[in-house]
């Protein structure tokens, strides 16, 4: 199958014979995002080839990949042209420390079609956090719901039931849909009134949870961000109802806990942090320790406690610490589901443009169970 390519990922697949490479950071670019500014990369190639781009551009990510493999394969690296911590970075990209966490797999039997597909598992995963916006939204209103029955459908169909400030029964129908990796959306039922809903989309990323949410009637609109890290949680939660904002509130809703189901877990040599949020999500942030002056690996995890259930992010970076200087050589996507037998199902996803060749073709959309 011959798929179309713009001008740049045509003239980044011709990068070879490197003249020279410079990573560099813009300082101070878009510095209310991170503490450091934008990294960038000059490339000089082949006869008169030459390529500069930053991060913030679509295809660095494409550029980073392709140098780091043309520097692998060459020969006589002394040939290029670079300074000693450019050097640093691209020597140390050469060999990904995540491929030792999962080495074992390109050994293992593998199968393409998986024992329990990811959507059966849709409403343990999130009906508790659903249930914790709906609260939420009603408190605004000055309603209090008590939840006193849960019920776990297929494929995603929960029902939630209660009373609303003690004396009026509250059901609700409640959805969940996969759209994509990481993308899903829920609908909740008898949202206020009778034919009422609430539309929920939840975007997963290895650092955050970001929601949109609106009535049916769009009435009700929100949008809420909890974004993790080593140091605890923060949540920014907003509701618009008829145009006016009724609610705008943030603050920390995390607590430590020593004691999680690591075995859903890509084997890490050390945890750093785990917290476990009030929707039943435990998140895990693990080997993030230096393996050595200039490679820094990181692994997250969000655990599904009442589903068993894990989505796991890995990534290796080549850091120089005195310029802040940073590239992505290694990155992992996988998810793991334990069985009542006590068997678990690891799926290797999409790992984006800067996994390795390896992962992507012996891994990427392949089902192990051990």
């Amino acid at each position: 199958m011959f798929e179309s390519m713009d001008d740049m990922t045509v003239e980044i697949k011709k990068i070879d014979n490197l003249k020279l490479v410079h990573i560099y950071e813009l300082t101070g670019f878009d510095p209310s995002q991170s503490d450091r500014g934008c990294n960038a990369m000059a490339v000089f190639y082949g006869d008169d080839g030459r390529i500069n781009m930053n991060e913030k551009e679509k295809h660095y990510s494409d550029l980073v990949q392709k140098v780091t493999e043309v520097y692998k394969n060459t020969n006589n690296k002394d040939s290029i042209l670079m300074d000693d911590k450019t050097k640093e970075i691209l020597e140390n990209g050469i060999v990904p420390y995540h491929e030792e966490c999962i080495s074992k797999y390109y050994s293992m039997e593998n199968q393409e079609i998986p024992v329990s597909i990811p959507a059966s598992s849709l409403g343990r995963r999130f009906l508790s956090l659903v249930e914790y916006i709906l609260v939420g939204i009603y408190k605004t209103m000055d309603m209090e719901i008590d939840i006193i029955n849960r019920h776990y459908g297929w494929n995603g169909a929960c029902t939630i039931s209660g009373r609303i400030n003690g004396d009026k029964e509250f059901f609700s129908y409640i959805k969940v849909c996969m759209n994509a990796d990481k993308r899903y959306t829920a609908y909740a039922t008898n949202f206020f009134t009778a034919d009422g809903e609430l539309i929920i989309d939840i975007i997963t990323e290895y650092d955050h949870m970001e929601l949109f949410y609106h009535s049916n009637d769009d009435q009700l609109s929100g949008h809420s961000m909890i974004r993790f890290a080593d140091n605890g949680c923060k949540e920014l939660h907003e509701f618009v109802y008829n145009g006016k904002q009724i609610y705008w509130g943030e603050g920390s809703v995390m607590e430590a806990c020593e004691s999680f189901n690591e075995e859903l877990l890509i084997p890490g040599k050390t945890v750093k942090c785990a917290y476990k949020t009030p929707w039943k999500i435990t998140y895990v942030l693990y080997d993030d320790i230096p393996e050595n002056e200039v490679t820094h690996a990181y692994k997250y995890a969000y655990i599904y406690d009442e589903a068993n259930y894990a989505d796991i992010w890995c990534k290796t970076e080549s850091i120089n610490y005195d310029s802040n200087v940073r590239i992505v050589v290694d990155s992992i996507r996988a998810n793991r589901q334990k069985f009542k037998d006590g068997r678990i199902q690891t799926n290797f996803k999409n790992g984006g443009i800067n996994s390795t060749g390896e992962y992507r073709n012996y891994l990427q959309d392949k089902y192990f169970i051990e």
